[in-house]
């Protein structure tokens, strides 16, 4: 059984005016008893309380006095289990000063005059309530006589509005135990009793959300754990793969350096020997020219004494423009021959001019080179000519 107390106020009724100020009624309601009851009778219950309330009203209205309306409603269920489910509806003027409205109930029922009536039949709303004869309500409504007001009920600040609340709650206990039962008292042990059983349910329900807590928090930090454990063999398999790469790169490296000083010395070596290669051929070649125009230089000589003995069997006579000209020839072959070194170490340096210079030297033995043909004809009468093709 779960207890469900609840407090709220209705809607505005229409417009209507007490002697006691607004007429907008303020609903008190409260349900002890099964959850499933509570949520089942939701909407029988507001019916319940707005019927209450217009009833509230219409006293209200027809009295031209505060009216409180007080409902206790007991749903008792038979079964193997026999429950019993309260519901309590209190409904009156927003403006009503519970306390002093109480006391004057207490004061008629302390009157002997209001305890004759008691004895005649006549009770009170409050008797009324707790009456169990089983009556239909709507067809015997026994009304109370109603209090004379007085000039004490309308002054300012009345003695029961004047007392502490404690003097108050202290004069309702003592009414209601002399009164009748004390249905009260049995509801506030039947209150703290379900308080008791609340209070253990919720100290169980705290343990087993606490346990549930601490069961997560262990599953979760296992889990953890393996994650961590996966992860830190995964960072380990990959760091481990990562220094072999870096140690291959590493020897790598120290293979490319081999690669390209063996490569180095090799293009060194070549060079070398293209360098070499090229000097001897230079060297050889400049020999062969050599030889080739000295040659050259015997045949022209040759030639040249031929020619003389001719041109002096002829009666030419040879002047000294001739022997000049052979003594520059001479001379410009002296500066070849001295500049053949020269010609050959700049060749060896300008690798990049000494086929251009190997060819200037060609053509120039080429220039040197002279065609001699000689004419015999016996017919022109034992003349001869000589043709010098250059």
């Amino acid at each position: 059984m779960e207890t469900q107390t609840v407090a709220s106020s209705a809607l505005p009724a229409p417009s209507r005016r007490t002697p006691g100020g607004s007429s907008e009624p303020k609903i008190q309601h409260s349900f002890d008893g099964d959850v499933k009851i509570l949520n089942s009778t939701f909407e029988l219950r507001t019916e319940m309380r707005k019927t209450l309330g217009n009833l509230q009203q219409l006293l209200q209205r027809l009295e031209g006095q505060n009216v409180q309306v007080i409902a206790d409603i007991k749903l008792r269920i038979a079964g193997p289990e026999a429950r019993e489910h309260t519901y309590a509806v209190t409904i009156h003027d927003s403006r009503l000063d519970v306390g002093a409205f109480a006391k004057q109930f207490l004061s008629t029922k302390n009157d002997p005059a209001s305890s004759g009536d008691h004895a005649n039949g006549t009770s009170t709303s409050l008797g009324r309530r707790r009456s169990r004869d089983g009556g239909d309500d709507d067809l015997i409504e026994i009304r109370p006589p109603k209090k004379a007001r007085t000039e004490a009920d309308d002054g300012p600040g009345s003695i029961s509005r004047n007392r502490d609340t404690d003097g108050m709650l202290k004069e309702i206990l003592f009414s209601q135990r002399q009164s009748g039962p004390p249905v009260p008292l049995d509801f506030m042990q039947q209150w703290h009793a379900e308080w008791v059983k609340q209070g253990g349910w919720l100290f169980d329900s705290l343990n087993k959300a606490e346990r549930l807590a601490n069961d997560h928090q262990t599953v979760l930090q296992s889990r953890m754990a393996s994650v961590q454990d996966v992860l830190g063999q995964s960072m380990n398999a990959a760091s481990a793969s990562t220094m072999a790469e870096l140690a291959s790169i590493a020897k790598l490296v120290h293979w490319v350096e081999a690669c390209r000083k063996s490569a180095a010395d090799k293009a060194q070596a070549r060079e070398e020997k293209w360098r070499t290669s090229s000097a001897t051929f230079h060297d050889q070649s400049r020999r062969d020219r050599e030889t080739a125009e000295e040659r050259l230089l015997e045949e022209v000589q040759r030639q040249r004494l031929l020619l003389e003995r001719v041109a002096r069997a002829s009666g030419v006579e040879i002047g000294d423009g001739e022997k000049e000209s052979e003594t520059g020839r001479e001379a410009e072959q002296g500066e070849r021959e001295a500049s053949l070194g020269a010609q050959l170490t700049a060749e060896l340096n300008a690798e990049a001019n000494r086929v251009s210079e190997m060819g200037a030297a060609e053509v120039k033995a080429e220039k040197i080179r002279e065609t001699i043909s000689i004419d015999d004809d016996d017919e022109d009468g034992g003349e001869m000519s000589v043709t010098a093709l250059d």
